[in-house]
């Protein structure tokens, strides 16, 4: 009788002890199926929060919302991964797990479906302001043409302003024999008594009419050829006082016409042999240039 009050004590402890494992921690294929599921969840959830650290110029917000869901989801998943390996002393039942799995899961495609959408929202912004870049890109090369145009067209403008003389010549002269007043042309650098400067203004009819006055440098190299003693003169070169030899006054009403003007020599000046060049200036621009040489 005793042996059969013990049989039947040692039978409840294993059926009481089978139903702990049961419940608390299920078999070992069981919890291995759940460990499957779980490193499957984070796996993929891990990728998905890889991709969001991976966004930029995202909504704040947005951002701050998910980064306080991703931390609830950690809890979750220590949670559960302590009940797997049954830490934290464990007890976990088996239903719990696959309940706190199922929550995860849930959780964790939730969070993705709006991680997605910041991607989206992200892709949107990105490609947005890529348009922008572009159009900006093409009306700042849209304007800078029509600047180019607009430069170009008062350069024309410039030059249909401009006067111009055809024909440019400079010719060193000394006086005829006698006392005549005519002059002839000389190349001997001793014997120069004036330069005769004359050409052929071009017709224009975009330049105001009335008094034009035309200044002309005659320099040898870089040396400013003036009468000694004269006080320097100069003239407005774009902001610039530009010094000049000799200057003529001519009145010019839209025809062509000819043009001319005298340098004089002083008996101080010496003029040594070489290449002398004549540049003529009207209104700050260069209008004519002529070359003659003495010996």
């Amino acid at each position: 009788m005793k042996l059969k009050k013990l049989f039947v004590s040692l039978a409840a402890v294993a059926f009481i002890a089978t139903g702990m494992i049961s419940c608390n921690g299920g078999s070992k294929e069981e919890m291995a199926t759940l460990q499957s599921q779980y490193d499957s969840i984070m796996k993929a959830y891990n990728q998905k929060k890889a991709d969001f650290e991976d966004l930029q110029n995202v909504d704040e917000q947005k951002a701050a919302e998910i980064r306080t869901k991703d931390s609830i989801i950690n809890v979750q998943a220590t949670q559960i991964r302590n009940g797997i390996s049954g830490g934290n002393g464990g007890g976990v039942s088996n239903r719990k797990l696959k309940n706190q799995i199922a929550e995860l899961q849930k959780r964790c495609d939730e969070l993705s479906d709006e991680i997605e959408a910041l991607k989206a929202e992200n892709r949107r912004l990105r490609e947005e302001n890529e348009k922008m870049q572009s159009d900006l890109e093409t009306a700042n090369g849209t304007i800078s043409n029509q600047n180019n145009e607009i430069s170009e067209l008062n350069q024309k403008l410039v030059a249909a302003r401009t006067l111009l003389i055809n024909d440019l010549t400079a010719n060193p002269e000394k006086k005829k024999c006698g006392k005549s007043n005519k002059f002839k042309t000389t190349n001997k650098a001793t014997a120069v008594e004036r330069v005769n400067i004359s050409g052929k203004i071009l017709p224009n009819t975009v330049v105001d009419p009335g008094t034009k006055t035309f200044y002309a440098r005659i320099t040898k190299g870089n040396n400013l050829i003036t009468n000694l003693g004269d006080e320097p003169k100069a003239f407005d070169m774009d902001g610039v006082d530009m010094l000049y030899t000799c200057e003529q006054d001519v009145e010019f009403y839209g025809q062509g016409r000819n043009f001319s003007m005298i340098w004089r020599k002083s008996n101080a000046t010496n003029l040594e042999p070489g290449v002398y060049t004549v540049t003529v200036y009207n209104a700050g621009n260069e209008v004519g240039k002529a070359n003659f040489t003495l010996k």
